[in-house]
């Protein structure tokens, strides 16, 4: 856009984000005498969640080889919006290097999840929400590496956790498979960097200083008088109040000084 190219690839790192925090759920299902009986980690996929719904549907007896095996976690985009509260300003931020470049400060957006947790039992279901409920009060934050030409740049990227919800959908007769859904709706607060914009290496600069003996006039107001002299007070401590500094000449060269600018109509 505008003929600049460039692939931070963030709404990628945003989703690898999100589903990094959730793919490591291990559950147990335990017999009458407490018992552990099996463990196992709940599989995480990134798809809206009728698609497993209508795979159940149409294979309720799990005769086909690819059948749908629950407990499941599926998640999905459902929004991206313009985060008003959170804007600041458009000046641009120097970019560390080798080479001059500068980068306007990010946009802050809002991407919206939705969680969807499918399992057969409702005991599934409870220990997979409690495992996450307590991390969030009501938000978790982590620290993502977001631009790979400055891996020591990290951005705090907030996840706030909107709502809680569930659903048994056994509610046709006994031939249908039944299917708890816990829906956990997310709003993670993000920001999208734009292009870098190289910039010239300032080399040079010159600067013109006066002494009180060498008064200057502006050459565009004759009568504007400028005049800067370095301030050391009486017991060498460097200072800018004129009142109470000691006479230039009195100031040595290795004398860590403050200066005095007077501007006075001639």
């Amino acid at each position: 856009m505008l003929g600049f190219e460039f692939d931070n690839q963030s709404i990628k790192k945003y989703t690898a984000l999100f589903g990094t925090l959730f793919n490591d759920i291990v559950i147990s299902r335990k017999d009458d005498a407490g018992a552990t009986q099996k463990r196992f980690k709940v599989p995480l996929d990134f798809a809206p969640y009728q698609r497993f719904l209508t795979k159940l549907k149409q294979d309720p007896n799990l005769d086909k080889p690819a059948a749908i095996q629950l407990p499941r976690m599926t998640y999905e985009i459902t929004d991206i919006n313009y985060d008003s509260v959170n804007k600041v300003g458009n000046h641009g931020i120097k970019r560390r290097g080798s080479s001059a470049a500068v980068q306007y400060t990010p946009v802050p957006y809002n991407i919206e999840f939705s969680l969807y947790i499918l399992t057969k039992y409702t005991q599934d279901g409870n220990q997979i929400v409690e495992r996450i409920l307590p991390f969030f009060r009501p938000d978790w934050t982590s620290s993502v590496q977001m631009l790979p030409d400055y891996p020591d740049y990290l951005l705090d990227v907030p996840l706030v956790l909107n709502s809680v919800s569930s659903e048994d959908g056994y509610e046709a007769g006994f031939e249908e498979r039944r299917v708890i859904m816990w829906t956990l709706t997310f709003t993670m607060k993000v920001k999208f960097f734009g292009p870098v914009y190289p910039k010239k290496l300032i080399k040079f600069v010159k600067v013109n200083t006066w002494a009180t003996d060498h008064a200057s006039a502006d050459p565009e107001n004759p009568d504007l008088v400028i005049t800067v002299q370095p301030g050391l007070d009486a017991n060498g401590n460097p200072t800018t109040d004129i009142n109470t500094t000691i006479p230039y000449l009195d100031i040595g060269p290795n004398d860590d000084w403050d200066y005095i600018v007077q501007i006075t109509d001639g």
